[in-house]
């Protein structure tokens, strides 16, 4: 019963009733925070298979082609689970009968270098293919995008390198990180211990975009025109709308993950928020301590980033 609670708010969510007219192969049922690919249909003619991406690219989707043994797969990639109700039934529309739906492949670690010598000291990634990746300083640059895996060891984390894995035991694993430019340098990390394995966290740990503040609707370009990513290691990142990036640290303040803490200085200091609505379509906390004190409280509320929208 979960599962089908799952797929039918995530319908209801999208409006969307769908047709007994296209029938679901593959995966059916979705998982917040994951990436997907969709099938649309697997081709022996070249030219039947061309029809087929034309009509995808002409209704504003970005498909790609997949060759297996004799067929052409046309596919469109990197769906987020939210947003399947709604490319599925656009699909409908545009007269395909199937769909086969997978999930990307993806990892969800953090791995802590430990090295004070080493230009990076962690590599995180999430189940939304995501990468943080954080520079070894006082002021450390943060590199945040999406990645992809190319098989169970080798992960292109776009614009910044390729990752190689060479070993993984127990906590710790072994990795080689070529750059854009070319220089390859081999890393041991460790891998950092989730906050805890909870629906709450799970439901927590995704991107957010800031919605409201106090019942503000925020516009672009204003100063909490901010995405919000909450990792399921601890990570707390905020991007602004030039694509500058912060990293801190979250962790649940109480046994029953009601309130959660925050600091920007590896627990010297930290504020408390209670948590007023968590869902997969929005999260609202009202932000009232920092240091021991009470301050004025804000009240946030967040919305899911959709794909595409970083």
């Amino acid at each position: 019963m979960k599962k089908l609670s799952l797929i039918l708010l995530l319908a209801a969510a999208a409006g969307i009733c769908f047709s007994q007219q296209i029938s679901f192969r593959g995966e059916t049922t979705w998982h917040d925070g994951n990436l997907y690919r969709i099938q649309v249909g697997a081709y022996g003619s070249q030219i039947n298979a061309e029809r087929a991406f034309a009509s995808l690219r002409n209704s504003g989707f970005e498909p790609q082609y997949e060759d297996y043994r004799h067929l052409r797969r046309v596919m469109i990639n990197r769906i987020g689970a939210r947003d399947i109700p709604a490319v599925v039934e656009k699909i409908r529309g545009l007269n395909f009968r199937e769909v086969w739906i997978t999930r990307e492949n993806a990892i969800i670690e953090k791995w802590d270098i430990g090295d004070p010598g080493s230009k990076y000291a962690s590599f995180e990634f999430n189940g939304s293919n995501n990468y943080i990746v954080v520079e070894n300083s006082s002021n450390p640059a943060v590199h945040f995008g999406d990645y992809i895996m190319h098989d169970r060891n080798v992960i292109e984390l776009l614009k910044l390198g390729l990752l190689t894995i060479e070993s993984s035991a127990d906590n710790r694993i072994n990795f080689s990180f070529a750059e854009e430019d070319g220089k390859m340098i081999r890393y041991e990390g460790k891998k950092a211990d989730p906050v805890s394995a909870s629906k709450q966290t799970s439901l927590f740990s995704s991107v957010w975009k800031v919605a409201s503040v106090d019942g503000i609707d925020i516009e672009p370009g204003w100063e909490d025109d901010k995405t919000v990513l909450f990792s399921a290691a601890g990570t707390y990142l905020v991007t602004d709308s030039e694509g500058n990036a912060e990293v801190a640290q979250w962790r649940w303040n109480d046994a029953d993950e009601t309130e959660f803490q925050y600091s920007w200085d590896r627990w010297t200091e930290y504020g408390v928020c209670a948590v007023e609505s968590l869902s997969p379509l929005e999260l609202v906390f009202l932000d009232h301590t920092y240091g021991g004190y009470r301050k004025t409280p804000r009240r946030y509320r967040l919305i899911p980033v959709r794909q595409g929208e970083r």
